[in-house]
């Protein structure tokens, strides 16, 4: 997954000092289970016409084993997971209608449209969230495997 995730999860475990060196393995070992749990469900619940967008969401272990990210970096990855223009959820995003304007005409037309029309305002299209439902579905037994590890 290339550095530029446009819509990721990130499972990440901060606490390593609070672990003995005996148990740093199995620190590792969550963060992989909770990043491969959280890939699976997110592959499970994402959008599908052509599966393109499933087949992105890759995983990837970072931070010696402490970091897990789940994401995608297809460019339409995160108006599939936050929606956009007056739907969107998207954190700081301006919720107004889109609008579209033709590139090399003078007009937009379309089939049954009543006459031709210059700009169009989108209300964008509702989200269909897929990766954060998938962090939440990990994210309690994630945090019981590290409580179980830390009081070791």
């Amino acid at each position: 997954m290339p550095a530029q995730a446009v819509a990721a999860a990130k499972i990440v475990y901060n606490n390593i000092p609070k672990l003995k060196a005996s148990s740093a393995e199995k620190a590792r070992a969550a963060v992989r289970k909770a990043t491969t749990d959280c890939q699976a469900h997110a592959r499970a619940a994402a959008p599908v016409k052509y599966s393109t967008l499933r087949n992105s969401i890759d995983q990837r272990i970072l931070n010696d084993g402490m970091t897990g990210e789940v994401g995608t970096n297809l460019n339409y990855a995160a108006v599939q997971e936050f929606g956009s223009g007056s739907f969107s959820e998207y954190p700081g995003a301006k919720k107004q209608r889109i609008i579209i304007k033709p590139k090399t005409k003078k007009a937009l037309a379309w089939p049954g449209a009543a006459h031709p029309v210059k700009k169009v305002k989108h209300p964008g299209v509702k989200g269909k969230p897929y990766l954060r439902p998938a962090a939440k579905k990990v994210e309690g037994p994630f945090i019981s495997a590290m409580e179980a590890i830390v009081k070791l």
